[in-house]
């Protein structure tokens, strides 16, 4: 699963544009934004979204939100649950969990990378980026908090194949072409398609073409109190020590 984001660009605007040829109108709550080597649930993370508030002239925007959606429960409705992932399954079988923002609430968060931060006793965490070093896009889906104070964001996940089924069973849904990018936000004629499902679902290819790269990092990441820095994001360094040799009996 996708358990933390590393946005770490100094200039995410400029990022966007070079690697991707991205280029938003405006950025929304661009004060917010602090780079960080991880940013975790709950916190404010800049997503791409279309502003459709005049639909005959929309805009791409960034815009901060929280990571994390939030619905109130259905067993206690006076609760309120957070939603930090959403399956892509149920928004390609159109779950009424989903129906309305599926349609409506398509957006993308870019990202330098993510951290995959496994449960399963024995196995490390893992960073994982492109291979490139250009920024990552991942499907996300969005809506306006209870509390209207701002939206919230979901990271649309799916089932991970080999060999990242190695180290997390689920990942985030990757945007890897300009036409799926355009497809993914382009929420004009308020429908779902078989190319949706298809972006969704990620073929269930992992790595085409070598696109992707990680490798293990330290079980700092699992704190929530480990200072942020550069050595979150470094590959582990498994000391190798070399045995010494037997004293020779006398």
């Amino acid at each position: 699963m996708c358990s933390r984001l590393s946005i770490y660009s100094p200039s995410l605007e400029e990022s966007l544009a070079s690697h991707h040829n991205i280029h938003p109108d405006k950025w929304r709550g661009k004060s917010q934004y602090e780079p960080k080597y991880s940013v975790r649930y709950e916190k404010s993370a800049p997503v791409l979204m279309m502003d459709t508030k005049n639909p005959k002239e929309p805009s791409l925007v960034l815009e901060q939100m929280r990571w994390g959606m939030q619905r109130k429960d259905f067993n206690d409705r006076t609760n309120i649950i957070d939603i930090f992932t959403a399956k892509a399954t149920t928004l390609v079988d159109a779950s009424k969990v989903w129906s309305r923002v599926r349609l409506r609430g398509r957006c993308i968060v870019p990202c330098n990378g993510y951290f995959a931060i496994p449960n399963e006793p024995g196995i490390s965490p893992h960073f994982v980026k492109k291979e490139n070093g250009s920024l990552l896009l991942l499907a996300a889906i969005y809506e306006l908090l209870p509390t209207n104070d701002g939206y919230g964001f979901s990271v649309v996940t799916t089932i991970s194949s080999p060999p990242m089924s190695k180290f997390h069973k689920e990942r985030p849904v990757f945007l890897l072409t300009s036409a799926d990018v355009n497809a993914w936000l382009d929420t004009s004629s308020g429908k779902w398609s078989e190319e949706l499902s298809d972006i969704a679902e990620n073929r269930h290819n992992d790595n085409p073409s070598g696109v992707l790269s990680y490798h293990t990092v330290s079980d700092n990441i699992r704190m929530r109190t480990a200072p942020d820095s550069p050595s979150l994001i470094e590959p582990l360094v498994i000391p190798h020590f070399t045995a010494m040799p037997e004293p020779k009996l006398t």
